[in-house]
């Protein structure tokens, strides 16, 4: 298993373990968002200003590396179910946690709506569309075995 070492030292770290569960995409994409909201990820201004050009296509190749290193060690599909099971949700439930996911992931795309780009984050935001249309995540991610509460604990059990 390939560990992600993006210079926030505890996601990659805590991946390692999680393997051996099968989380290891999930917790790898929780413990990013997690970094991301810590460090003030996501936020479009930037001292006052509003960012443009470069910054926001380096930041979404940055954005896409990531979502792509998450999908290679998602062998069971519980990344994705987590974003399905996540997508599922109404907003005001969510805890802060699983929306700092979302917003990571970025904003669904409806089944069926128009032809997608490759690229992984645009396969999470596809995975979160469907949940949001009330698709069924189990049987879209059988090899994942675990439901969306079971999910959500386990993958904050290794957050640091």
């Amino acid at each position: 298993m390939a560990t992600i070492t993006l210079g926030l030292g505890a996601a990659g770290a805590v991946a390692a373990g999680a393997a051996v569960a099968g989380l290891a995409g999930a917790v790898t994409l929780a413990g990013l968002a997690l970094a991301g909201r810590r460090r003030g990820r996501g936020r479009r201004f930037r001292g006052g200003r509003r960012r443009f050009g470069r910054a926001v296509a380096e930041e979404s190749a940055a954005v896409e590396r990531i979502m792509a290193l998450i999908r290679e060690e998602d062998d069971s599909g519980c990344a994705r179910r987590m974003v399905c099971e996540l997508g599922r949700r109404a907003q005001e439930t969510l805890s802060e946690e699983e929306k700092d996911i979302l917003d990571l992931v970025g904003p669904g795309v409806p089944p069926g709506q128009g032809v997608l780009p490759e690229g992984a984050s645009w396969e999470y935001r596809a995975v979160r569309g469907l949940g949001e249309a009330g698709g069924n995540c189990g049987h879209a991610f059988p090899t994942c075995t675990l439901g969306g509460a079971q999910l959500m604990s386990a993958v904050t059990a290794y957050l640091p």
